[in-house]
């Protein structure tokens, strides 16, 4: 049904004749007629009948004309909200990341994203970078933000290092002294995140070049537990520095002399596959906040 030959036929109606409505500016009489006799044709119906000089609605004209007018207002409600999903200005954007990266540095990316665009819909998903990789690799995520990857099918591109410093509870003999380096942590038990996590991949191949052991260590699901967990001077713990802003009384941070512990975070996304607009604008405004950061 061409929604142009329902315009034609509301116009009939609402001007009472195919006369009155070919003096319209917008239409030329000679295709009046051609419009809903083809209207006529596409819906196997009459829509009119002539009574002497005058036209009226059948039962189906008056069907269609009570039905036609929110159809066609609902054809343009959604020709908008295309325009808008093209413009990127409405639709859905899927994201996957790993932490502290989403909560620290993709929080407020995403909320100045949301003031400017709030019809967009955003989804974020949080795990280590294999999940953020299957993910993006399943079309579940749109991109997502992670540690390197050299998985087929997926671009990598790195914005920025994740550094780390070492958390120790004050009444650790380690925060009293001047300096530490690598053999000061002998002895001592590590908290590290789950082996899955690449930051613990990271820092274990960094330790073991030290020849720091790391057989006591705990093992921590989250780093805001690990925080915690220093603090009762149950171990020490590499944390990333973003999430030192704020530490837990009784607390202090420390850097080891001679361990650089540093890890690349990028955005990963699907090669040539379709990006939504609102997605690749939010990937720019990423770019832009996060590389080098």
């Amino acid at each position: 049904m061409d929604l142009k030959m329902l315009k034609t036929f509301l116009t009939i109606v609402r001007l009472g004749g195919f006369q009155k409505t070919a003096e319209e500016p917008q239409y030329a009489q000679s295709t009046i007629s051609m419009q809903i006799q083809k209207l006529e044709a596409d819906l196997g119906v009459t829509l009119f009948v002539r009574d002497g000089k005058r036209i009226r609605l059948t039962e189906a004209g008056r069907m269609l004309s009570r039905q036609a007018e929110p159809l066609l207002k609902s054809a343009e409600s959604l020709r908008e909200a295309l325009a808008g999903v093209g413009q990127g200005m409405a639709g859905q954007v899927r994201i996957a990341s790993v932490e502290p990266a989403a909560t620290s540095r993709l929080s407020p990316v995403l909320a100045d994203f949301s003031k400017e665009r709030p019809a967009v819909k955003l989804s974020l998903e949080i795990g280590n970078t294999d999940f953020v990789c299957g993910r993006v690799a399943s079309g579940h995520a749109d991109f997502g933000l992670c540690s390197p990857v050299s998985s087929g099918g997926l671009r990598y591109e790195p914005l920025f290092q994740e550094t780390f410093s070492l958390l120790v509870a004050m009444e650790n003999p380690l925060s009293q002294e001047p300096a530490l380096s690598s053999d000061s942590l002998h002895g001592q038990r590590l908290l590290l995140k789950e082996r899955t996590c690449h930051y613990r991949a990271m820092m274990e191949i960094s330790l073991a070049e030290k020849a720091c052991m790391t057989e006591n260590a705990i093992e921590v699901g989250s780093f805001e537990a690990i925080k915690q967990l220093v603090q009762r001077n149950l171990g020490i713990a590499f944390i990333p520095d973003i999430l030192l802003k704020h530490i837990p009384d009784g607390t202090v941070v420390r850097q080891v002399s001679d361990l650089d512990l540093k890890l690349t975070i990028g955005l990963v996304y699907r090669e040539e596959a379709y990006s939504p607009q609102a997605a690749e604008i939010l990937m720019e405004n990423i770019r832009q906040s996060l590389l080098s950061s």
